[in-house]
């Protein structure tokens, strides 16, 4: 296996607890994600790879801040579509559209 941050989007993967624990750290790398430092407040666009099929998901979005709490938000997604989901305490309205 290949050391987390070796492959671009990759460096912030083991700190994503919830996701690490439930099977990360066996992946084979590179990942079939995102990962990279907790944004701030606001609005923020994330393009999905142009391979993405039609079908259902589920999109985890996952907080983890140095000197704050963290947060896990799933949000269920049929591509194509658009779905809105909820954190409590460190994420606010998570609202994806996939075309």
């Amino acid at each position: 296996m290949k050391k987390s941050g070796a492959e671009p989007g990759t460096k912030w993967l083991a700190d994503l607890r919830g996701w690490w624990r439930k099977g990360g750290r066996s992946l084979h790398l590179p990942a079939d994600g995102i990962s990279g430092a907790t944004r701030p407040p606001g609005v923020h666009t994330i393009a999905l790879p142009a391979d993405v099929r039609p079908g259902a998901y589920v999109l985890h979005v996952e907080a983890a801040r140095e000197t704050g709490g963290r947060e896990l938000v799933q949000v269920p997604l049929t591509v194509p579509g658009a779905a809105r989901a909820s954190g409590t305490h460190e994420l606010g309205a998570v609202t994806v559209t996939a075309r």
